[in-house]
């Protein structure tokens, strides 16, 4: 069966100087480990061997699999309806911004559909950024630091990745936290899909 995850990221180092990255739990080859043998599709937030990021996953899983994941404390399983409301708010909430994922903007109106969106809109920028400056953003502000005291060069990679979507980079606002400039850029792939392992959300 075909299903959603939130997983951590595991960083494999079988050698001084070689990093291999993995979704936790998962055997995916190039020496990495982990007791789930499976193909799996996965969008990381662009952050590379950091150890405290997550990533969404998806994957074609048998049931004692997904029953073995959905039993991990750290791996968060999104439910098979996407258009089913959160059910636990706050809980979703803790689990996403451990993960420094923007995730406060969540209400029990919102869907599972949209918090896969906004996350989804949230890491393609991010690994934009990291193409574009080869720094993982969240290494070099947190983010409750507002835009106009980020470093120099960090407004400078930040507004070229706004602008190598197409967005207007007045969207930029100085006195805006990182935070709060996340969720405008992943809101604004509203009317685009993303696919993931031949499935649409």
């Amino acid at each position: 069966m075909d299903r959603f995850y939130f997983v951590p990221v595991t960083v494999h180092s079988p050698e001084p100087g070689d990093a291999y990255r993995r979704p936790k739990y998962f055997f995916t080859g190039r020496l990495t480990r982990g007791p789930i043998l499976s193909r799996v599709a996965m969008m990381d937030y662009g952050a590379f061997g950091l150890m405290n990021f997550g990533l969404i996953l998806a994957v074609d899983i048998s049931a004692a699999d997904d029953a073995f994941l959905v039993a991990k404390a750290d791996v968060y399983p999104i439910p098979f309806n996407l258009d089913t409301s959160i059910s636990d708010v706050q809980g979703t909430r803790d689990y996403f911004e451990a993960f420094y994922v923007p995730a406060q903007w969540l209400t029990p109106a919102s869907s599972y559909r949209e918090l896969m969106r906004q996350t989804a809109g949230m890491f393609q920028f991010c690994q934009r950024y990291f193409g574009i400056s080869g720094e993982v953003l969240l290494a070099q502000v947190d983010l409750d630091m507002a835009y106009r005291n980020f470093p120099s060069e960090v407004q400078d990679f930040f507004s070229q990745a706004v602008e190598s979507f197409g967005y207007d980079s007045s969207l930029i606002k100085p006195n805006n936290n990182l935070r709060q400039m996340l969720r405008v850029a992943g809101g604004l792939w509203e009317d685009r899909p993303f696919y993931m392992a031949g499935r649409e959300f």
